[in-house]
């Protein structure tokens, strides 16, 4: 067993909820993100090489999936990411520096409070008649198979039985998952912000080539919501 494991199941057998300890680790881990951004030489210089650019693709929330040719950003210590940045927070990026904005699960998991400045972010860093395009769990979907027992759905997301409320709970608690999604309020969430038009699209479904990128993997594309929306 390797000692990360023996550390969790030593926490496991206490009073103290493994959530908890999550949290503050993704807190410090955040922190020093946030600490070093703004004082690291070598991460400041990355920064401001984006001062003035015009025309980014920005991928928020990147984890391991660095794409070539866009600007990839996230907060963990994973991948070989351009940016490194608390996501919650404002980016080094110029406003309207950006043609479009792909951010593929990555909602899901931000602190409810923290989403209303995310989407102006967004808003701010997209250019006029830029696209941006959220890929997240439907919260419709996940519910409407549980209420018709779609034993289908069930099969394509777990690898392994799992009962209908151990499946619905998997969805609403997994991952640090802290809002899921339907298309009306995440509409509502990005009108809000001042996006101008917004859509339900499908599966690699979009005007935009750049972002026809879904992932395939099919416990995604069955439970998906794809919404896009144009500043």
């Amino acid at each position: 067993m390797s000692s990360r494991h023996a550390i969790r199941n030593r926490i496991e057998r206490t009073p103290i909820p493994v959530e908890l300890i999550q949290q503050i680790r993704r807190e410090m881990v955040l922190w020093t993100v946030r600490a070093r951004s703004r004082f690291h030489p070598g991460w400041r210089r990355r920064a401001l090489l984006y001062r003035g650019k015009r025309g980014l693709l920005l991928n928020f929330g990147c984890g391991d999936r660095v794409m070539p040719g866009w600007v990839n950003v996230d907060g963990w210590p994973r991948g070989q990411v351009d940016l490194r940045c608390d996501l919650r927070c404002a980016l080094p990026l110029d406003d309207g520096s950006c043609a479009v904005i792909f951010s593929d699960h990555v909602l899901s998991s931000l602190a409810v409070q923290s989403r209303p400045s995310v989407f102006r972010e967004f808003h701010r860093l997209l250019a006029p008649g830029g696209t941006l395009r959220l890929v997240g769990p439907d919260s419709k979907k996940v519910a409407e198979a549980y209420a018709r027992n779609d034993q289908a759905f069930w099969d394509a997301v777990f690898s392994e039985p799992r009962s209908r409320g151990e499946g619905i709970n998997w969805f609403f608690h997994s991952h640090s998952c802290t809002f899921l999604d339907d298309f009306e309020t995440l509409e509502r969430s990005l009108r809000a912000a001042g996006f101008r038009e917004v859509v339900e699209r499908g599966h690699r479904e979009s005007p935009l080539p750049e972002l026809r990128i879904d992932c395939d993997a099919p416990d995604r594309v069955i439970s998906n919501l794809y919404v896009e929306a144009v500043k």
